[in-house]
């Protein structure tokens, strides 16, 4: 019996990108999958948009749910998507990321009932520049890592269901962060991560953890004590990445950045 995907999409005010998030899920070839749009009661045509799309979902036979209620910020919707999924494997791509073509396919060829988390590597983009470069994540080469930042791509991480029911959902005390403390959790706790060496996502650059990037760092610093990490420590690498940042958004501002993508590792 093949295994079943659901993909959770939060969205607030999101119409401009999301017809693209859409097209990427009803181009995939694999069934079964379950679609979860997550709306935090948009006000511009963000579930407009979504009614458009609905009769090709039904067409392409993708099982779609449609919620639009309060939430208490971008953890609780994920976790409001969540539980309504029903699907072996979760994942979730935002408004403004995509499913790369062949990304189910690649995930349902290599299921095995034990393995928590799969992930991949990421195709980065951004709306200034018409080029686009593969990221792989260093966590495949590096685990240890996962102790300092964030070594993945959160849109081409796909966890299983039974993941979530034995480790938990997101923190929603963590705004901006909470992809690392999850997986931090289910990897101190012995979940085996399965790499697959293809990209299995779209990531659009400028989302809300590179613009809050000062906060990001000291969420991230908060993350890296509460497993452990001495404070110390952790507030030197919180300096050391927020800078790091800065430095990467002088290097944009200057169209720069195409130099530098096949040298950085996520």
């Amino acid at each position: 019996m093949a295994i079943k995907f659901s993909i959770v999409t939060i969205t607030f005010n999101s119409a401009r990108t999301l017809g693209q998030t859409i097209e990427s899920i009803l181009a995939q070839k694999y069934r079964p999958i379950q679609y979860i749009i997550q709306d935090g009661i948009s006000t511009d045509a963000t579930l407009s948009i979504v009614e458009k799309y609905r009769d090709r979902f039904i067409n392409e036979d993708i099982e779609l749910i449609v919620t639009s209620e309060e939430d208490e910020g971008i953890s609780d919707a994920f976790n409001k998507g969540i539980s309504k999924a029903d699907g072996d494997i979760v994942g979730i791509i935002n408004s403004d990321d995509k499913l790369f073509d062949s990304a189910l396919e690649q995930i349902a060829g290599a299921y095995k009932r034990q393995i928590a988390v799969y992930y991949g590597d990421c195709v980065i983009f951004n709306d200034q520049n018409t080029e686009e470069y593969i990221a792989s994540p260093a966590f495949s080469k590096n685990p240890n890592l996962l102790d300092r930042k964030m070594p993945f791509y959160h849109p081409s991480c796909f966890i299983s269901r039974e993941t979530y029911n034995k480790y938990g959902v997101y923190d929603k005390d963590i705004e901006l962060c909470m992809d690392r403390e999850l997986l931090l959790r289910i990897y101190k706790a012995g979940g085996e991560f399965f790499y697959i060496q293809k990209p299995l996502a779209y990531y659009r650059e400028g989302g809300a953890n590179q613009i809050n990037y000062e906060k990001c760092s000291r969420e991230n610093m908060e993350i890296s004590i509460r497993y452990g990490m001495n404070s110390f420590e952790a507030n030197v690498r919180r300096i050391y990445y927020m800078m790091h940042d800065k430095l990467w958004r002088i290097i944009q501002n200057l169209g720069l950045e195409q130099k530098f993508h096949k040298k950085i590792q996520i």
